[in-house]
């Protein structure tokens, strides 16, 4: 049995007329297949943020140890799905910005709680390891490794000149041993 193409004319669907069949060429096909597997990445890649997010959303951002809870969650999600795992997405899940993050990091605002400045600590290195792994093993262009390490991983070209000074007052550290140590130089 021979297919018929159909077409509409004056509003009519009508047999057409000796036409051959539409077929789309193997590159056409081929461009198509291209795109649906992109819009299914696309698709895939929002899902994990969503997901992120909601990770996010179940943090109690007072209280660092469900923010690490969480931040483990998101690892092992990003391991599930196959992603990659960044410091902004990391902060997503955890349900605070990166702005909040570097306050901590500097011990401001909630970085007043030591534990807010080792949460970050520690979700940074473990970022940092990550990003390193990737260029140790070419996984990602060395170009952006070095973009990355000097932006989020405090690496830098320039030469940092750090001098350890002693304690001015040497190691006598408790007041009873400066008193004595001082003692002749108070006057009552």
């Amino acid at each position: 049995m021979s297919e018929k193409q159909l077409e509409l004319y004056n509003g009519e669907i009508v047999e057409a007329e000796d036409k051959p069949v539409y077929t789309m060429s193997d590159a056409a096909l081929a461009q198509r297949r291209e795109n649906a597997a992109a819009m299914r990445a696309n698709q895939d890649r929002l899902q994990f943020i969503a997901d992120v997010a909601r990770i996010g959303k179940k943090a109690d951002t007072k209280d660092p140890e469900s923010m690490f809870q969480c931040f483990l969650e998101y690892l092992d999600l990003a391991a599930e799905r196959g992603e990659r795992i960044g410091n902004i997405t990391a902060y997503t899940a955890m349900g605070i910005s990166k702005r909040t993050a570097e306050y901590w990091a500097y011990g401001q605002f909630g970085g007043r709680d030591p534990r807010f400045k080792q949460l970050i600590n520690y979700v940074q290195a473990v970022c940092g390891a990550y990003r390193e792994t990737l260029a140790l093993s070419n996984k990602i262009h060395p170009a952006l490794a070095i973009f990355w390490q000097r932006n989020y991983d405090g690496l830098t070209n320039e030469d940092i000149l750090r001098i350890e000074t002693e304690d001015p007052l040497g190691e006598l550290t408790d007041k009873k041993t400066i008193k004595d140590k001082y003692a002749d130089l108070i006057e009552d």
